[in-house]
């Protein structure tokens, strides 16, 4: 995961799935903050199907930290 996330810092434009990738490579290296930033950012520019795993792994990242969304009540 170190070596990919290396080469995908080096790319100077970044699209939305190497953003994606990233924040997975963030992901199994325990880096979780960095691996939401990178998942929002693949968001810009995402497909509708790429949209879905990105939100996903949002979610599965925040499960990890311990951030849920709780709803509030009027």
């Amino acid at each position: 995961y170190k070596k990919a996330l290396e080469i995908y810092s080096s790319m100077p434009d970044k699209s939305s799935a190497v953003w994606y990738n990233s924040g997975n490579c963030l992901y199994h290296l325990g880096n979780y903050i960095q691996a939401l930033v990178a998942f929002k950012r693949a968001q810009h520019g995402a497909t509708h199907v790429q949209r879905k795993a990105i939100e996903y792994n949002i979610e599965q990242t925040r499960k990890v930290l311990g951030v849920v969304d709780t709803p509030t009540s009027y």
